[in-house]
């Protein structure tokens, strides 16, 4: 029986064995402990990602040092045993598919122990002239310093300008003219920032992070040998000919075939397929395939030399988006640089202390990522709530005025329960076997090593078939696909591909909901189709909608039409143009670079390794996860669960906020910078009584936007749903009155 939990019952973990006990039960808010919460961070990471995957949480909030997690949903209906069972049981599933969320930013240690250091120095400032006073000054310097010589180094070896050597200049110049006071003081407003601040961004693209995570891959991945070979081998050192043992959770690093062994293979990883297929000896099996169940010797047909895929994603690192937002303030901020260090440099040679102090103070575009990252840092701990992380904080800036959406079918397709009800022939001279030998030739696409997809191959295994040999495959216009089988024109999709080409929709084979036809056409005339069965998950499908009807512009990529994609277009209401046929990763990186980047960045949802390219080219990579492990997504920008897409307007209604209150911070940052700057051009201010001018209105930003992060919290904290609950309430209560009045008109008549 699915009881409504009360407190005091336990709920145990089954995998795991953990226990969680009920603290407090309200309707809509359930509180529940386990002292294993506090030790294990990567529970907590599971625990994010379970609760994001179901319908009955809004929103979930974590006590660490108390060893307690708050369930949130803001309908307002009492917690059953049963939802809270299947979210614990999902946090075991993930937990053995190496799910591997990103993990928050630790506390920054090093900026408190030079805040620490920075007031012994105001202690000790009376007393820097004693003799005693000098050995300990002189240890102190060190952790001062070193972050500015890291940096830089860093920087130089780079060849970029170092933009740390403003701030080293400065603290130099301040040791050297003895104003200790000075020196303190700014050891400790900026690390007082760093204390503040979140992570602004990476200082790379998603093309150069997956390069580097995948040539690591490749000299550190090691294969074992099959017999009559012993040892092990690096990827760069297979040849062809070689044979590897797989075993469970393996994946196929090169092309090759099964020599002995059977099991079951999953494709996910590679072009986000989440069928699973049957395998046994002699089958073919691509680059990139997942060995789910069993063991097999795999005989490799080729080299890492012979396989262009990976040169392809190695070439990943030349393409960066254009710069957006806080990007082109940091750019700004690299061409300033050097004119206020010369300028400050001169003012220090003609004896201008003051002004070289406001020149060197004047870095508005500095402090002003400083500021973001504040409030990046605040809105990456409101995500992990919903489940949804976010790895670049620079990307909301992006975020708030994109409205161009491409979806590839396999990150919506998790979940999918596909099968053939029926396969029908028109025409005399193509049988039912014929018909699906063309379909699976259409299938194979131009690898030919590829794994028919399932259910066609039980069929073409059970009648003992081969794929037709499909020769010149070209795209239809977005809706299909046409080739040649011996000498014969052949084209294969759905409805919208007769619709294209003019030809009229056989009676025998009517529109149906959630199931679809995939046709055979053959000089234009129709001799036969496929008939699919579809279970796409109805909260994938809502997820899409919703974007779709808040002003999103959908597009849908698949590498394959007349199935899913036919029927998710259908139901979405998207017209020919909006759906593409993308084969490859180079024909995904044309299609990103083909949209029309004026009215507005562009953002790619996927989750295979095929659309690596087009994360590269977009202005926001977007990975949908189902707890599974793959190279794209721990590379991605944001992170969203499977079947919670609509999560992505949550993300886009913080990211305005999130842009309105940058804009703003700017010019309260701008006027301080450049009263200190006029002031002591014309006025011969101290230079300590200048670096209070400049940086202590940045404190008060900083605290402000931790403000402002609270009350964003408070206001998108259960994300759309809590919103449309509270505007449903508004509503409700315009619309009492006039109830009333209607009633005391009908009681008085």
């Amino acid at each position: 029986m699915n009881k409504i939990l009360q407190v005091g019952d336990s709920i145990c973990s089954p995998l795991q064995g953990y226990v969680w006990v009920v603290r407090s039960a309200l309707p809509g808010r359930l509180r529940l402990s386990n002292i294993q919460l506090s030790v294990s961070s990567k529970l907590q990471e599971s625990l994010e990602f379970a609760a994001s995957d179901s319908v009955h949480v809004d929103y979930i909030r974590f006590n660490v040092h108390a060893g307690c997690i708050v369930l949130v949903n803001h309908g307002f209906v009492p917690w059953c045993f049963d939802e809270v069972q299947n979210i614990f049981n999902s946090v075991d599933y993930s937990s053995q598919s190496n799910s591997s969320l990103v993990t928050q930013n630790s506390s920054n240690r090093g900026a408190l122990v030079r805040v620490l250091i920075a007031g012994g120095l105001f202690i000790l400032n009376p007393f820097l002239l004693n003799v005693w006073v000098l050995p300990i000054f002189f240890l102190l310097l060190p952790p001062v310093f070193l972050p500015f010589l890291v940096n830089l180094k860093r920087d130089i070896a780079s060849r970029k300008i170092p933009v740390d050597s403003l701030d080293l200049f400065w603290l130099s110049s301040l040791l050297l003219r003895g104003e200790y006071g000075g020196f303190a003081t700014e050891i400790a407003l900026d690390n007082s920032n760093q204390l503040l601040q979140g992570q602004i961004s990476s200082t790379t693209s998603y093309g150069e992070e997956l390069s580097v995570e995948l040539q690591h891959w490749q000299n550190e991945a090691t294969f074992l040998l099959a017999p009559p070979q012993l040892g092990e081998k690096h990827l760069n050192d297979l040849r062809s000919g070689d044979r590897i043992l797989i075993a469970k959770g393996g994946i196929v690093p090169l092309d090759g075939y099964i020599v002995s062994g059977s099991g079951v293979v999953s494709k996910h990883l590679l072009d986000g397929d989440s069928a699973l297929i049957n395998v046994e000896s002699f089958q073919p099996l691509p680059l990139g395939v997942v060995l789910v169940q069993g063991e097999i010797v795999l005989k490799l047909t080729q080299s890492l030399i012979d396989q262009p895929i990976y040169q392809q994603l190695l070439d990943l690192a030349q393409h960066h988006p254009e710069p957006w937002g806080i990007e082109k303030a940091r750019s700004l901020h690299r061409q300033v640089l050097p004119v206020s260090l010369g300028l400050a440099f001169a003012a220090l040679l003609l004896g201008r202390a003051h002004a070289a102090s406001a020149l060197v103070q004047f870095d508005p575009f500095n402090d002003w990522q400083l500021s973001a990252s504040i409030a990046y840092r605040g809105v990456r701990k409101l995500f992990a709530g919903w489940g949804v992380s976010l790895r670049r904080g620079f990307v909301l800036d992006r975020l708030a005025d994109c409205h161009t959406l491409v979806v590839t079918e396999g990150a919506i397709c998790f979940g999918l329960k596909r099968a053939i009800l029926e396969m029908r022939s028109l025409d005399t001279d193509y049988n039912v076997n014929t018909l699906v030998e063309m379909v699976s030739g259409f299938r194979r696409f131009e690898f030919p090593e590829a794994i028919p997809l399932f259910p066609l191959q039980m069929f073409l295994k059970e009648k003992d078939l081969e794929p037709r040999q499909v020769d010149n495959l070209i795209s239809v216009g977005g809706c299909g696909l046409n080739g040649n089988i011996s000498g014969l024109d052949v084209y294969v999709g759905g409805g919208t591909l007769l619709r294209h080409l003019n030809i009229p929709r056989p009676l025998s084979m009517p529109q149906i909901k959630d199931r679809h036809w995939l046709f055979i056409v053959v000089d234009s005339v129709v001799v036969g189709g496929l008939c699919y069965e579809d279970h796409l998950d109805n909260g994938v499908v809502r997820s899409l909608q919703r974007l779709r009807h808040n002003g999103w512009h959908l597009h849908l990529v698949s590498t394959w039409h007349g199935d899913s994609l036919d029927s998710v277009a259908r139901q979405l209401q998207l017209s020919p143009d909006m759906v593409h046929t993308a084969l490859n990763l180079k024909d995904r990186m044309d299609l990103i670079r083909s949209f029309d980047r004026t009215l507005g960045p562009v953002a790619f949802i996927g989750s295979s390794l095929v659309d690596s390219g087009a994360f590269a080219e977009a202005d926001i990579a977007i990975a949908v996860s189902d707890g599974s492990f793959s190279l794209p997504i721990e590379m991605a920008d944001i992170i969203l669960p499977a079947k919670r897409l609509d999560r992505l307007i949550d993300c886009a209604a913080v990211s305005g906020d999130i842009a309105s209150n940058n804009s703003r911070n700017f010019y309260l940052i701008l006027f301080p910078h450049s009263a200190a700057l006029l002031l002591s051009l014309l006025l011969l201010l101290d230079p300590l009584l200048s670096v209070l001018l400049a940086d202590l209105p940045l404190l008060l930003i900083e605290f402000s936007n931790l403000s402002t992060h609270k009350n964003m919290k408070d206001k998108h904290g259960g994300g759309w749903r809590s919103q449309r609950k509270r505007t449903s309430k508004r509503r409700s209560t315009n619309r009492a009155p006039h109830g009333d009045s209607s009633s005391n008109k009908l009681g008085s008549g």
